[in-house]
């Protein structure tokens, strides 16, 4: 499918609205651009074009909402070891940093994108992460790469390092899938319990995941979901048997 910038920013929302849902993100944490678009006030306008970021990467960063960072908030993840790059200038990789102070460097040096190399200059990402699945976005031609740790192609140009480690798809299938991933509960979101920050990790994984996917069908999801009663029941068993399966191992 060609670039399409609206489509984007409506599939960035309806997948947090899909983790608020989940009872996961409070609706309170979603930045929703204004009609006309982030101000060059509000979006690190200077920063972007100081690291080379073509006016149409930066207008798509103008219309996509964004999960707010302040110190209080949760470092939420959106995805497993992901967090969501705020470019708004209160966003945790962008908070005090100029034009001036970003002179010199390049987005691997701010923790926006994974490898230390030149982008072209349509190219941006959505997450971060040091363990995290890089959601590369390439405006010019339409194309996501979601860049983990595993190499997927040797034979990559050196150049073009985000090819060794993922293949570019379409960006609007992307988050069709990903979406898909939470609505079937292949992906899980985590709701903090205790001491044990909110996270997102796969259904199927043991305890957590196997639990908190056992916990939503049990109270209804997808079609009758009982968000209060599920609440009470993961923000209780979360951290117990989280705990219980590290006691278990270092017994072991």
């Amino acid at each position: 499918m060609p670039y399409d910038r609206d489509a984007i920013a409506r599939r960035l929302t309806e997948y947090y609205e899909l983790l608020v849902g989940m009872a996961y993100l409070d609706p309170s944490v979603i930045q929703r651009p204004p009609p006309q678009g982030w101000s060059d006030d509000q979006l690190a306008v200077d920063v972007l074009r100081k690291m080379n970021r073509s006016d149409e990467a930066i207008d798509l960063l103008r219309h996509i909402p964004y999960i707010r960072q302040d110190p209080k908030d949760e470092k939420w993840e959106i995805y497993p070891e992901t967090r969501p790059i705020s470019y708004l200038r209160d966003g945790w990789l962008l908070r005090g940093k100029t034009a001036e102070s970003c002179a010199g460097k390049r987005l691997h040096h701010l923790n926006m994108m994974p490898f230390d190399a030149e982008y072209p200059a349509g190219m941006i990402s959505l997450t971060f992460g040091r363990d995290a699945t890089f959601w590369v976005v390439d405006t010019d031609a339409g194309q996501m790469f979601p860049v983990g740790l595993y190499v997927i192609d040797d034979t990559a140009p050196e150049s073009q390092p985000w090819r060794r480690n993922a293949k570019g798809v379409d960006i609007l299938e992307y988050f069709d899938s990903v979406h898909s991933d939470l609505l079937n509960l292949k992906l899980v979101p985590a709701p903090r319990s205790g001491y044990w920050v909110p996270r997102v990790v796969p259904g199927e994984q043991p305890p957590e995941g196997t639990l908190v996917s056992r916990l939503l069908k049990e109270h209804g999801w997808p079609d009758n979901f009982q968000r209060a009663e599920y609440l009470e029941a993961v923000k209780n068993l979360r951290q117990e048997v989280i705990d219980e399966s590290l006691n278990a191992l270092n017994r072991s």
